[in-house]
């Protein structure tokens, strides 16, 4: 397991921001979109958990905030079944359950080509009541995007520079505005929503992250 320094958090309750509308004007679709062959049903039959911003604490658990802060885990690409042994499948289509079926999160993005600036909006819900998820806990990046493609080949399996990512909560309570992310090259990409990131990933924490395939060309 690795390891960050511990950052310091905020809750919601003591030090809460204002949703805040993002200046620049774009157009999100379904651009990158790999369709559903199946219903996503990970959390059928599961317990749904009740999110408390209480239970946050600061993470020492590097899973998803080295992809802020040095760009994302380069070796975490080589091993797809290390990863769904960590955080649970990846999947289709554009909405789906969290790993701890803790929320709903649905995507879309600007675009799916190279080299170019790629935001995401992500509109999250908690699934036990059906709430967009605003502010549970106020932190730097409320929602980031930990991207990485896995070919089969150590050479060219990567995550991206993501270093440059930010996030922020839009005027619409519980949508983000996440990015901007750069594909560099061609091919089936992960995308791992990491949610409260700076959280232990507890039973109750806002802690949570689901990741979703995306085809850049």
């Amino acid at each position: 397991m690795r390891s960050i320094a511990p950052v310091i958090l905020f809750l919601a309750a003591g030090c809460r921001t204002p949703a805040v509308t993002d200046a620049t004007p774009r157009t999100f679709g379904a651009f990158g979109l790999v369709a559903p062959d199946t219903a996503d049903d990970a959390c059928k039959g599961k317990a749904v958990p009740t999110v408390d911003a209480a239970t946050c604490k600061a993470s020492t658990d590097a899973s998803g905030l080295d992809g802020i802060a040095a760009g994302g885990d380069a070796t975490s690409a080589n091993g797809t079944d290390d990863l769904v042994a960590e955080y649970g499948p990846t999947h289709k289509g554009a909405e789906a359950d969290d790993d701890d079926c803790k929320y709903h999160v649905a995507w879309q993005s600007t675009g799916a080509a190279l080299n170019e600036d790629v935001y995401y909006q992500v509109d999250v819900t908690t699934k036990s009541d059906g709430k967009p998820a605003s502010h549970l806990v106020v932190t730097e990046h409320p929602v980031y995007a930990e991207v990485l493609v896995d070919t089969g080949d150590p050479l060219t399996s990567h995550a991206v520079d993501n270093s440059g990512q930010t996030s922020q909560e839009t005027s619409t309570p519980g949508r983000y505005l996440v990015g901007p992310i750069h594909f560099d090259q061609p091919g089936r990409w992960t995308v791992r929503f990491h949610l409260y990131g700076d959280c232990d990933d507890g039973d109750t924490s806002p802690h949570g992250h689901v990741a979703f395939f995306m085809d850049a060309k």
